[in-house]
């Protein structure tokens, strides 16, 4: 059964403590990656079961089974911060656009 939460104001919220960051622009950081925590905390985001997450692009739920069930792939994948990266600007462009459609009349 879905949940109410998490919705698209929760991933709106939590990109919004990086309003200017574009991740696609990053190089990678020196340990600790200061956006290792994010990328942890949207992975799982998107393991909760809701009505919003359930709607997003396959890529994303995909990702983050394999990623939260440990699926030696896609952990050793997601190791590289530039992969990380990617996701994040991938997903912040998704969640971006879906705060502009929700907009419209």
């Amino acid at each position: 059964m879905a949940t109410e939460e998490p919705n698209l104001d929760d991933f709106v919220k939590l990109f919004s403590l990086y309003p200017e960051e574009q991740f696609y622009h990053l190089e990678p950081h020196p340990q600790p990656d200061p956006y290792h925590f994010l990328f942890r905390q949207v992975m799982q985001l998107l393991a909760t079961r809701s009505a919003f997450v359930i709607s997003m692009p396959r890529p994303f739920l995909e990702a983050s089974r394999h990623y939260n069930g440990g699926n030696a792939a896609t952990v050793k994948h997601f190791n590289n911060a530039e992969n990380r990266y990617f996701f994040l600007s991938d997903l912040k462009d998704w969640v971006l656009l879906q705060k502009k459609r929700r907009k419209r009349p």
